[in-house]
Formats: C-alpha cells, structure tokens, sequence
C-alpha cells in the first residue's frame, strides 16, 4: 500500500492480511486487479508462486519487475492473464519485442517521472505517447502509464500527458494518485481505465 511517496506493508485490524485471500476478496469486488511485486521490481526475486496462487483466483495483471525475455517466460508460466512489463526494469527495447514472440498478453508499463524511466537510453529519450506507438506496432494494445510524480498524492490528473498518450490509439490505463473521483475524467480523455491504489480503495 501507498502512504506518501512510500510502499508500506497493509495493515486490516492491524494485521498484514494473507495476500492471497485479500486478493480473492477484492477480485469479487473489482473483477481484475494490478499487482506489483515489490520483490520482483526492486530486489530481483519475483514471487513466482504467489503470482500462480492468486491468478487461480481470477484476473490478474501483474509487474513482476520483468527485465528480459527469461522473465516473461516465467510469468506465462505462472498464469497470470496480462504480464505488466515495465521501461522502468527492462532492460532494453529488444528485449520487450522478443515478448511480443513468447506471449500476446504483455501490457506495457511508461513509468515516468517528468521523463521515461528506463535503463535503455533510447527509451529515456522518448515521450510517452512515443513510446505507447512504438509498443502498438509491435502488437501490444494495453498500455500504462504509471506517473510516479503522482503515486501516493491527490495532485490529480497531467491531462495533457493522459490526452497525448490516449490519442495514439492503445488502451491506456493510467495510474499514479488515481483517486475514484478521477474516473469519469479519464474516459473524457480517452483512458481505458484507471489504477488505483489500495490507500484509495480502503478509504470509506
């Protein structure tokens, strides 16, 4: 869960609930849900079985911090139904046009902070609505545009950004400070759909 700029454990009754069962109960609320695996994106170990566990509940997308091909493999494996891949962890463009040869369920991920984040500078240098085109000629047609300049605050929506990445043609799922209010904004702009956080979804 998000509080300010950080992810800290979830806490109901003041206990961590099982992630599993949580998940279990949110798909019958929602019918589809994001995952980060915080392990896979910032330390490298993605939770392989966990992620099998909780696609046996129902739709699941999930960023496993996905660097290369090997990793895209293992998600199919895992059976998840969309495999988020990240310009923030993969490593290199080429890397995510072998994806599109393994699986024709990879979602892209523009993690962007003012500008893309991604260890390929050819990627850096691009916009995002650059990068959703170039993901929509290699087959993907789901793209998210997470503006972590926005994660865990109410700054609300870079209708511009949203605009110019929506106006591409991909199905654009936009997440980053995406509070329930913003949902009727984001179909005027063209978004598919929205990504909230669980901070969000909690709240009464």
């Amino acid at each position: 869960m998000v509080k300010g700029d950080q992810y800290v454990p979830m806490k109901i009754n003041d206990q961590v609930p099982d992630p599993v069962l949580l998940v279990e109960d949110l798909l019958d609320i929602y019918g589809k849900l994001l995952v980060l695996d915080l392990d896979g994106i910032n330390r490298g170990r993605p939770q392989y079985d966990l992620a099998k566990d909780m696609s046996s509940r129902g739709s699941i997308w999930m960023d496993a911090g996905t660097e290369n091909a090997d990793g895209i493999i293992d998600q199919v494996v895992s059976g998840v139904e969309r495999i988020v891949v990240g310009t923030k962890t993969l490593t290199s463009w080429d890397e995510l046009e072998d994806a599109v040869d393994i699986t024709e369920n990879a979602v892209l991920s523009v993690d962007f902070d003012g500008n893309i984040i991604s260890p390929d500078e050819r990627i850096r240098k691009k916009s995002p609505a650059t990068v959703a085109s170039m993901a929509l000629s290699l087959g993907i047609s789901n793209v998210i545009l997470a503006d972590m300049r926005r994660v865990g605050t109410q700054r609300g929506l870079d209708r511009e950004l949203i605009s110019s990445v929506a106006g591409t043609g991909v199905n654009l799922y936009v997440g980053g400070g995406v509070m329930k209010v913003d949902v009727s904004v984001l179909e005027e702009l063209g978004a598919a759909g929205a990504i909230i956080e669980m901070s969000e979804v909690l709240k009464r």
